[in-house]
């Protein structure tokens, strides 16, 4: 049984929806309009298929709404086996050097990108996967990994996401959970929109024989 923490990124298109709906996901995030789009159009495939499928809207900020929607998708799917936090966005700061980001778009970055990961997280361990084992997996960036000028809140906020899952993957070693990020490369989403002809770019449809087959 598998969870996906998801805002309209990556994971949101119909291509990656496709491959997910052969597995029990629950799709949960804050991409309203997206969802209602996935829904619709995998339905009769779904119904086909007899897959649980299990969509939960609700804001990965909010603390109380993350506890109130894993404890749905435990008691719907019996259990959680995979997590995969998806979450995450841009950002409203705009590119500029960092020292003349506002704090107040750093800290709300911060908060979807980081904390609310560790929200999702810590609920689905705590709920389930700390007695059952499983896997959560994080999509990282290449930002993770290297200072990008007039990026610094997303670059910021993906170098924590990579030290909280170190740190988790060595937290749980011994308690059957696995912990790793995944960086997908330049993807042309809504959040980070590519221009045409762009090198190296992929499309949210050719993510799914990267990571998914």
């Amino acid at each position: 049984q598998g969870l996906l923490s998801s805002t309209a990124g990556v994971c949101w298109s119909q291509a990656v929806a496709v491959e997910l709906e052969k597995l029990s996901i629950n799709l949960r995030g804050r991409g309203r309009k997206c969802y209602k789009d996935v829904v619709a159009e995998n339905a009769s495939r779904l119904k086909a298929d007899s897959k649980v499928f299990i969509p939960i809207v609700a804001d990965v900020t909010d603390e109380v709404a993350v506890e109130q929607g894993v404890a749905a998708a435990v008691a719907a799917l019996g259990g959680i086996d995979l997590l995969i936090n998806n979450a995450g966005g841009a950002g409203d700061g705009g590119k500029a050097p960092l020292f003349e980001q506002p704090i107040p778009a750093l800290r709300q970055l911060l908060e979807l990108n980081v904390v609310s990961v560790a929200a999702v997280s810590g609920a689905v361990l705590r709920q389930t996967m700390l007695e059952s084992g499983g896997d959560i997996v994080m999509v990282s960036s290449r930002a993770g990994k290297i200072g990008i000028p007039s990026m610094g809140p997303y670059v910021t906020s993906k170098f924590a996401l990579e030290g909280m899952a170190a740190t988790l993957a060595a937290e749980l070693k011994n308690k059957g959970v696995a912990v790793n990020t995944i960086s997908p490369g330049m993807v042309d989403t809504s959040s980070f929109p590519k221009p045409a002809g762009r090198p190296g770019v992929r499309s949210a449809e050719s993510i799914k024989d990267g990571l998914l087959t």
